[in-house]
């Protein structure tokens, strides 16, 4: 191993340690295992995928608890199943207000690719070139709208994450949002940047078992056996990047492996010698990036270095405020409707269902009948005590915190009606602007920065035809970029 390789190895999980407090303890951490290579026999790589499952398997109940929890209140599932079946509850749901009036703001700048060359213009011209072809891939894949949906992935599952790849059909390159809960981690990594610290990442994806059939056809009988002889069915399997390879499991069966295709390999090529004989010289494949990589992008904020994941959302630390929020709009609605009652009847004149009856009738604004005597002797309306004002004020005080927390006080309607001066409206914007661009919009241009630089080592290693993007800009009108 040299100093490079020594190097390199810092960022791997056996320097980072399982429990809390142990930083200032040395010596071996954890159990040796072997790294995924090639060379491993298919036994020793199932091996393998059995224990990174079984340490996320030990690591993800927690996780999914909080994402489930953030998913549901941003639907606006926020009441227990007692209260949704009496009937639709009532709920002002300012988490998902908050969070769909930030995604624009933090989305507002769309990151442009920049290519630098050297000063001569062969090199200024190949950069004008490689920059307007990433302008046009950026439009082709809708990065803005993809880099949107990476943050709100985010905020609910405390991890944003894209996925570069290579679409044969379209014979181009391609970028997709991974939801996070497909992916399987090490529980001891964690996101520096846009990069992610494991040895290794696990996607489960589902295809039918007739395209896994085109797809591994030494395993065949295994899937057919598997889906019954029902080649429609949906397969559910799993995907295992490391840096250096990539294999596909399904429960205990490896489906294939291969070396990672995003990587130009190096290649022995004869050549003549001084003195006349034929040797071998290995020359370096040309690829962008010095080392290969997974091809995923990550995007994280609230992280400690502790975990893959990020340790709170900005709809986490909002759980509490929503609550209060929904607590306070059911003791006003309780009160509006307590005007509407408050009956004492007689039971000279009523039994208990007439009595029933008229307080029904009285809430929804109707009339009580009494045939004879005194009505003021039959019936009295009793007037509930007015609710106190700061419960009205604590609510609107609640809604305006939530919103801080998101960044958004000014942005959003509420924020823009309490302030009454266009100057004020303008000061109040600004300031949620710099807010989220200063801090969210940052790392955002981050991640579009590692797309674009994975662009260009996709089209060294997949390029090997002539591709043309088109883009328009400026005085130059339309352009046709070969």
């Amino acid at each position: 191993m040299g100093i490079l390789d020594g190097f390199l190895s810092l960022g791997r999980g056996i320097n980072i340690l399982k429990r809390e407090g142990q930083e200032k303890e040395e010596g071996a951490q954890e159990p040796f295992e072997k790294e995924a290579d090639l060379t491993l026999k298919d036994e020793d790589l199932l091996e393998l995928k059995k224990k990174w499952e079984e340490k996320w398997d030990l690591y993800v109940p927690e996780i999914i608890k909080r994402q489930k929890e953030c998913e549901n209140y941003w639907l606006g599932k926020q009441f227990s199943v007692a209260e949704i079946n009496a009937g639709r509850p009532m709920m002002d749901n300012a988490i998902f207000e908050g969070l769909e009036t930030f995604l624009p703001v933090a989305n507002r700048r769309n990151p442009e690719p920049q290519v630098l060359a050297d000063d001569t213009p062969e090199g200024q011209d190949l950069a004008k070139k490689v920059q307007k072809m990433l302008v046009f891939h950026s439009d082709r894949l809708r990065m803005k709208l993809k880099l949107k949906m990476v943050v709100r992935y985010w905020a609910i599952y405390f991890l944003g994450v894209l996925k570069v790849g290579w679409l044969e059909r379209e014979n181009d390159l391609t970028c997709s949002v991974i939801r996070p809960t497909k992916l399987i981690l090490d529980p001891e990594a964690h996101i520096e940047d846009v990069n992610y610290t494991g040895e290794y990442i696990g996607e489960i994806k589902r295809e039918t078992a007739s395209i896994l059939i085109n797809r591994f056809p030494k395993k065949e009988k295994f899937i057919s056996q598997e889906v019954g002889g029902n080649l429609g069915t949906k397969v559910q399997y799993t995907e295992w990047w490391t840096n250096r390879i990539v294999f596909w499991t399904l429960k205990n069966e490896l489906l294939g492996k291969a070396k990672n295709p995003h990587w130009n390999e190096g290649e022995e090529r004869p050549f003549m010698d001084n003195m006349g004989n034929v040797q071998q010289e290995l020359v370096e494949g040309k690829n962008h990036f010095p080392q290969p990589i997974k091809p995923y992008i990550f995007f994280s904020i609230f992280n400690l270095g502790k975990q893959p994941h990020d340790e709170t959302s900005l709809i986490f630390q909002n759980l509490a405020l929503q609550d209060l929020i929904n607590k306070r709009n059911r003791q006003i609605d309780k009160n509006a409707d307590a005007a509407n009652s408050g009956l004492s009847v007689s039971g000279d004149y009523f039994t208990e269902e007439q009595a029933k009856r008229a307080e029904e009738a009285l809430r929804k604004g109707g009339v009580v009948f009494v045939p004879q005597g005194d009505v003021r002797a039959a019936l009295h309306r009793d007037q509930p005590a007015q609710m106190p004002a700061f419960v009205y004020n604590d609510l609107v005080d609640k809604r305006q915190r939530l919103l801080d927390i998101f960044g958004v006080r000014g942005t959003a309607p509420t924020g823009q009606l309490n302030e009454p001066t266009v100057r004020g409206k303008i000061i109040i914007r600004g300031s949620d602007e710099s807010r989220i661009g200063g801090g969210i919009s940052e790392y955002l241009e981050q991640v579009a920065d590692a797309a674009y630089n994975w662009f260009v080592q996709l089209m060294y290693v997949y390029y090997d035809e002539t591709h043309y993007g088109s883009v328009l800009g400026g005085l130059e009108g339309q352009n046709v970029i070969a």
